[in-house]
C-alpha cells in the first residue's frame, strides 16, 4: 500500500498542468525569466525601447493571448481524476471528467485555427507547438479515461501496470516538451505587446 501512495503522489505532482509539467519546470521556464515577471497587458515592451507596437500585430496578438488564458482550466479535474482512479474512487465519475477534458484540449485547437498568426515573429512555429502540446495532451486524457474505464472491471491500487495508463504518462511527457517550446515562443511575443507571459504550465 506504500508503493500505491507513493505512486498516487508522484503522479498527481507530474498531471499539476494537466498531466504534464511541475513547479520546478514553471520556475526554469526560460522565456518567463528573459520577459520578466513584470510585464502588464496594455505595458511597453520589456526591451524598454518605448517604440510603438506594430498594430497588425497586436490585433493578432491579443485573441491569442485571450485563447491561452482559458488553456488551463482543466487541469485541476484532470488531477482529481486521475488522483481518485489511483484510489480506485470515484470510476464513472473520474472516466467522464477526463473524457470532457480531452474534448477541451480539441475544442482549444478548433479556436487556434481560427485565428490568425502570420504577423507575429515566430507565429507559425507557435502554432505548430501548441497544436502539439493540445494534441497530445489529449491523447494522455482519452488513454487516463480508458484506464478509468478498465479500473471499473478490476481495480487494484497497488498496481498500476495498465496499458492505458503507461500510454497516457507517455502522451503527458510528449505535451509537456511542446509547451515548454510553446511557451517559450509566445513570451517573445509577450514581450514587445505587453501582453501577458505564460508559463508551459498554463498551457
Amino acid at each position: 500500500m506504500v508503493a500505491g501512495c507513493a505512486a498516487a503522489g508522484i503522479l498527481v505532482a507530474v498531471l499539476m498542468s494537466g498531466g504534464d509539467e511541475t513547479k520546478d519546470d514553471r520556475k526554469t521556464t526560460p522565456a518567463a525569466a528573459t520577459a520578466g515577471a513584470t510585464t502588464t497587458p496594455g505595458a511597453p515592451s520589456a526591451s524598454g525601447s518605448g517604440a510603438a507596437v506594430d498594430p497588425e500585430v497586436k490585433a493578432q496578438a491579443q485573441p491569442l493571448s485571450d485563447l491561452l488564458g482559458t488553456a488551463s482550466d482543466s487541469r485541476s479535474s484532470v488531477v482529481s481524476a486521475v488522483a481518485s482512479v489511483q484510489k480506485c474512487d470515484k470510476l464513472p465519475e473520474s472516466q467522464q471528467a477526463l473524457t470532457a477534458a480531452a474534448g477541451k484540449r480539441r475544442e482549444l485547437q478548433s479556436k487556434l485555427g481560427q485565428l490568425k498568426a502570420d504577423k507575429l515573429p515566430g507565429g507559425q512555429q507557435l502554432v505548430d507547438q501548441l497544436n502539439a502540446a493540445w494534441t497530445a495532451s489529449a491523447q494522455a486524457d482519452d488513454e487516463y479515461a480508458l484506464w478509468a474505464q478498465d479500473a471499473q472491471g478490476s481495480c487494484d491500487a497497488k498496481k498500476q501496470d495498465n496499458q492505458h495508463y503507461k500510454n497516457a504518462v507517455q502522451a503527458s511527457g510528449t505535451a509537456t516538451t511542446a509547451k515548454k517550446q510553446a511557451a517559450t515562443l509566445w513570451n517573445a511575443i509577450a514581450a514587445q505587446t505587453g501582453l501577458p507571459n505564460r508559463s508551459d504550465g498554463d498551457l
